[in-house]
């Protein structure tokens, strides 16, 4: 399958594959860059901005699941869902792309476990604008 990447900082780049887009982030430390920080950006609807239901979801959310973390941002307006693939020396675009599918995956499963409406509720923010072609 083809990607479409985007440099949104000198530290991270929006990444696009089918239907998937996340924000790929190299984490340093001072043996060298060791993970790479997988994140989804999404929105949340202004009437759940700062929400005891929110903060309950997010808690939950991050108690019972492993495969990231889910972090509330701008007083409830984001949620960022952030993973980190883990390496040693080097990583191969294969092994970084099936842990950005595994992520997906585990997301698709939360969407379903949610009430039914929540997807009007929050919506993922797309990190790489549509070409509208100038």
């Amino acid at each position: 399958s083809s990607y479409l990447a985007t440099k949104l900082s000198p530290n991270s780049v929006a990444v696009q594959f089918g239907d998937n887009q996340f924000v790929l982030q190299p984490s340093m430390s001072e043996q060298g860059v060791d993970r790479i920080l997988t994140n989804r950006l999404f929105a949340v609807h202004p009437q759940l901005h700062g929400s005891k239901e929110l903060l309950v979801l997010i808690g939950s959310l991050n108690q019972k699941l492993n495969f990231a973390k889910f972090v509330i941002r701008e007083n409830g307006g984001v949620i960022q869902v952030q993973g980190a693939a883990t390496f040693v020396d080097s990583i191969e675009l294969e092994e970084l792309r099936r842990f950005m599918l595994w992520t997906d995956e585990g997301l698709k499963q939360v969407g379903k476990s949610l009430p039914k409406g929540s997807e009007n509720l929050i919506k993922p923010i797309p990190v790489i604008k549509p070409d509208t072609g100038a």
